[in-house]
Formats: structure tokens, C-alpha cells, sequence
């Protein structure tokens, strides 16, 4: 049902626990990397199993919690949770000011006048660049190009 619903949906994050009816949290997350690189995923186990959290590492798992969950974990659940929360507020701003075309056509305006005062400005607006999806970028950039040839 998991594999389902990421392949129906683009979550921003996934909490999974290692132990499963159908499938271990472990391979679980090994079919999330074949779908999606770049989303966080915490993996949960009511053991300290090390080579459980070796193999956890090999699927880039952004956390690895033992439970009960204590307040420490809990309290970094809350900041990875909190910094997902930016990284999507920094991708909807720079879709929302990069990827409509009046924006685009200002923007590759101001980069055909090469108005070098326009620039700061603009990228003032970006807080955390490395928290826009490269691919976002990309497309936007491509759109860009098009427009000043």
C-alpha cells in the first residue's frame, strides 16, 4: 500500500518503521531511492540492531530512530520536519516567482540588459538555493535560455 501511494503521490517526507507486514522498512526504503532520490525518509525500530542502521545508511535514510522515541528524537523529528517545511516553502516561492511566464520574460529582460543592479535583488529572495530541487532549476533555466535566443 506504501509503494502505492508514493507512486500516486509526491510526499514530502516518509516515516517508516523497519518492521512491516508485507514488506521490512529496509527494502521499503531501497524501492523509495529507485523512485525518488532526493526525499527525506526516517526509519523506526524498537531495536538498536546496527546492521540494520549500516544498511539504512546504504539507502541514504535522513534518520535513524530507536524506539520509544525520546524527547531528544523527538525534538530532531520536529526540526528535520521543520526544515522539509522550508525546503517546500523555498520550492513553491521559486516556482512562484521563476516559473510564470511574465516572470520569465522580466527576468531574461533583465538578463539581456545585463542590469547588474536587478541581480542582488533578486537573488536576495532565495534564503536556501540548495533547498530548490535541481531539477526545478534546471527547467526553469532551460525556459530562460529559450527566451533570450
Amino acid at each position: 500500500d506504501a509503494m502505492k501511494l508514493l507512486t500516486l503521490s509526491m510526499p514530502d517526507i516518509i516515516i517508516t518503521d523497519v518492521k512491516m507486514p508485507l514488506m521490512d522498512g529496509i527494502s521499503f526504503c531501497s524501492n523509495i531511492r529507485k523512485l525518488r532520490k532526493d526525499i527525506p525518509v526516517i526509519l523506526l525500530s524498537a531495536y538498536e540492531d546496527w546492521e540494520t542502521a549500516r544498511l539504512a545508511l546504504k539507502y541514504n535514510i535522513t534518520e535513524y530512530m530507536i524506539k520509544p522515541l525520546t524527547p531528544q528524537n523527538i525534538e530532531l523529528l520536529c526540526q528535520i520536519l521543520q526544515e522539509v517545511s522550508n525546503n517546500h516553502a523555498q520550492s513553491t516561492f521559486f516556482t512562484s516567482i521563476c516559473s510564470l511566464p511574465d516572470r520569465q520574460n522580466e527576468i531574461a529582460m533583465h538578463l539581456k540588459s545585463s542590469d547588474s543592479d536587478w541581480f542582488p535583488d533578486f537573488f536576495a529572495n532565495f534564503t536556501n538555493c540548495s533547498s530548490i530541487p535541481f531539477q526545478l532549476v534546471q527547467t526553469t533555466c532551460f525556459v530562460l535560455i529559450r527566451l533570450l535566443f
